[in-house]
C-alpha cells in the first residue's frame, strides 16, 4: 500500500511540474497559423504533431538565445511525456476548432461584391 501511495504521489508531482513548465504561447501562435491557412481539415493529427514538436523546439531555442538556463528533458521523463501529450491535444483541438470556424464563416460570408459589380 505504501508503494502505491508513493507512486501516486510521484505521478502527482510529475503532473504538477509538467503544468508549471508548460508554455502554450508558441503552440497557440503556430496553431493559429496552421489553422487559418490550412486548405482542408485533412490530416489534423499530423499537423498537430508537427505544431507541437515545432513549438517545443521554438521554446527551447528562444530560451537558449536569451541566455536563460533551459531544462532539456529526456524522453523517458514523465514531465516531458505529459507536456508532449498536452501540447499535442491542445494543438489538435485548436487547429480543428479554427478549421470549423473558418468553414462556418466561409459559408456565411458573401461571395459577390456588395455594390453589385
Amino acid at each position: 500500500m505504501a508503494n502505491f501511495l508513493e507512486s501516486i504521489n510521484a505521478l502527482n508531482d510529475s503532473f504538477l511540474l509538467a503544468l508549471a513548465g508548460f508554455n502554450p504561447v508558441a503552440l497557440f501562435l503556430l496553431s493559429l497559423v496552421v489553422g487559418l491557412f490550412q486548405p482542408s481539415n485533412a490530416h489534423l493529427a499530423l499537423k498537430a504533431l508537427g505544431v507541437s514538436a515545432l513549438s517545443m523546439l521554438l521554446i527551447w531555442g528562444f530560451g537558449l538565445m536569451s541566455g536563460s538556463p533551459v531544462g532539456v528533458y529526456s524522453p523517458i521523463e514523465l514531465e516531458f511525456q505529459i507536456q508532449s501529450l498536452m501540447s499535442f491535444v491542445l494543438a489538435l483541438c485548436f487547429i480543428s476548432l479554427l478549421g470549423l470556424m473558418k468553414k462556418a464563416l466561409g459559408h456565411s460570408l458573401p461571395t459577390h461584391p456588395v455594390n453589385g459589380h
